[in-house]
């Protein structure tokens, strides 16, 4: 591994770090890539630091819009099935993956950038209404047995179930499923990828 792929596989162990980071620009802009290091420092340096700025797949590698960082996505552009992505802090840290193919390329895509959120294309909760505490709403996701008529946009597999062996999982609303889902996805990929475990709360403190 070169000193840029360990320095990316540091950035991808430890998302929250700005230092290493600022390493890895160091690290480019001796090696000819100024312009990209003048956007993760940038971005570092930024009031708005933690904004993320959300971009559609475009056709190819080459097709970005003018100033937007798409083209420094690297490994990112060989992993098929994500079709979109979120750059914060001068790296992907968010991206929407088409639902049935997310197990297969969460390593890559761990791997290839410190990503800490996901949105799963298909993916979305089921409503129902729960006995246990009355007429309210409740949102919720099934593994494939625990269905049982349910939206198949509701189904997901065992290994993205918050506890194994559960059916279903039920939420408040909508977006905090979501959320939940993401974590799990979180988990799922980082293990994948043999990187240590991260939650949002680790990215706050």
């Amino acid at each position: 591994m070169t000193d840029r792929d360990h320095l990316l596989r540091a950035i991808c162990a430890a998302p929250e770090d700005d230092i290493v980071r600022l390493v890895f620009a160091d690290e480019i802009e001796a090696n000819g890539e100024g312009k990209y290091a003048a956007f993760i420092r940038a971005q570092i340096a930024a009031p708005d630091r933690g904004r993320i700025y959300e971009f559609a797949r475009p056709g190819g590698a080459e097709q970005f819009s003018p100033g937007t960082p798409l083209r420094f996505c690297g490994a990112l552009w060989a992993v098929p099935g994500w079709s979109a992505i979120g750059i914060s802090r001068g790296f992907v840290t968010s991206v929407a993956v088409r639902k049935p193919a997310f197990l297969a390329v969460a390593a890559e895509l761990f791997s290839a950038q410190p990503i800490t959120r996901v949105k799963l294309d298909g993916a979305r909760p089921s409503a129902n209404w729960s006995r246990n505490i009355g007429p309210r709403e409740r949102y919720s996701w099934y593994n494939s047995a625990g269905r049982s008529g349910a939206s198949p946009d509701a189904e997901l597999p065992d290994e993205l179930m918050p506890l194994s062996g559960y059916a279903r999982c039920d939420y408040a609303d909508i977006p905090e499923a979501l959320d939940a889902l993401s974590e799990r996805c979180v988990r799922f990929g980082r293990a994948a990828a043999g990187l240590p475990e991260w939650t949002p709360e680790r990215a706050a403190s």
